[in-house]
């Protein structure tokens, strides 16, 4: 990873925070503008109205001067205020290698800065297959598709390594297996939700504190 990359992004972070009482996303962030700075690449900093995709790692944001579509190659990080979350939401783009094994820039939700480590978050919308058992509904037993946002974490080490997490009890053990015992007690006292962005950014904040 590229440390100057990097270690802009621990400046940054530095300033961020994970809200101790998450809410509901009510709806899919890229589906919308919202009102937020990106950062460039040469230092400059442009506020506006933004608008971004993950799966094609773009960020368009409308100045006073104009729309601008800047890529990840270009724009170093970004924030929003989530009108859905009402909070701040921020992303930096970092090398990952989503494609072959060449790293490119990909843009990562920042969850929870950590020592040492960080948690990292990108999301996306699935259609999801499920029964109706409502005898009330309309055709009860018959399968119905939905939308649903679908959470998928990383975790970023000091060196700049990024490891996806595959959302599953034994994945998170191997994860953090230098704390085994420790994080299996944990899960047994706690219910945790692998899906949850605050629940994965307390199991990440209590690995962190017992490696301290």
């Amino acid at each position: 990873m590229n440390m100057k990359c990097y270690h802009f992004v621990i400046i940054v972070i530095t300033f961020c925070f994970v809200s101790k009482n998450e809410t509901f996303a009510q709806g899919f962030a890229e589906n919308y503008w919202h009102s937020g700075k990106v950062f460039l690449e040469e230092g400059d900093t442009l506020a506006g109205t933004l608008k971004f995709s993950l799966q094609e790692e773009v960020v368009q944001i409308e100045t006073p001067t104009g729309l601008k579509t800047l890529t990840a190659r270009n724009a170093l990080a970004f924030y929003f205020l989530d009108r859905f979350e009402q909070r701040e939401r921020y992303y930096y783009a970092l090398p990952f290698p989503k494609v072959s094994n060449y790293p490119t820039p990909t843009y990562f939700e920042l969850i929870l800065q950590g020592d040492p480590i960080t948690l990292l978050c990108r999301e996306s919308m699935v259609v999801q297959t499920f029964i109706n058992n409502n005898p009330y509904a309309m055709n009860p037993g018959i399968p119905m598709r939905r939308n649903v946002l679908k959470h998928d974490f990383y975790l970023l080490y000091k060196s700049g390594k990024i490891v996806p997490f595959n959302g599953s009890k034994k994945g998170l053990l191997y994860l953090l297996r230098d704390r085994e015992r420790d994080i299996k007690l944990y899960l047994k006292e706690n219910r945790v939700n692998f899906e949850s962005k605050q629940d994965m950014a307390n199991i990440i904040d209590y690995f962190n504190s017992k490696k301290k």
